[in-house]
């Protein structure tokens, strides 16, 4: 975690993980509780000379604790064995933007702009490759703009007395 268990983080979050093993979820933001008001960015860049590197599931976001400002993560250089998130899990990203940018690397399943069952409520954006054509980029699935059982620029989204969703 980025962040604190449970606690509140006030200012941005600058993660940076240049190897080793992590076999649970890599979240920027907190872990049960509380608000990150602040940027999260998280870069993943692996020079490729630890061949025992190994990351799970990546998230820009926290896990069941909110983030009021903006979101980023950056795979530079490596290997996801599972799936990137630019949002939380189970809670909201509320800043202004979430970006996912995949430049070099792999991602063994799947890419989403949004997050795990947690709303982003601004833009969401996701950059596979770099822009000079240099990078090598592997997604083993699917890419989506959105969230994974979650909704993307839910600030666009509105709700009827009973929680019924009206787009």
């Amino acid at each position: 975690y980025g962040g604190a268990n449970n606690a509140r983080v006030t200012g941005d979050i600058v993660l940076n993980i240049s190897g080793g093993k992590i076999k649970q979820g890599l979240f920027g933001g907190n872990n049960t509780g509380n608000t990150v008001n602040g940027d999260v960015t998280v870069n993943i860049d692996w020079d490729g000379t630890c061949n025992d590197n190994y990351l799970y599931d990546v998230f820009g976001g926290s896990n069941h604790a909110s983030v009021s400002g903006s979101t980023t993560v950056n795979l530079l250089n490596g290997t996801d064995s599972n799936n990137v998130y630019g949002g939380g899990k189970q809670e909201t990203v509320r800043g202004e933007n979430t970006t996912v940018n995949i430049a070099n690397g792999n991602v063994v399943h799947d890419v989403f702009g949004g997050g795990l069952q947690g709303d982003v409520y601004g833009n969401v954006t996701v950059l596979i490759g770099k822009a000079d054509g240099t990078g090598t980029v592997f997604i083993g699935h699917d890419v989506y703009g959105g969230g994974s059982f979650a909704h993307t620029n839910a600030s666009n989204r509105s709700y009827d007395a009973q929680d019924n969703e009206v787009i």
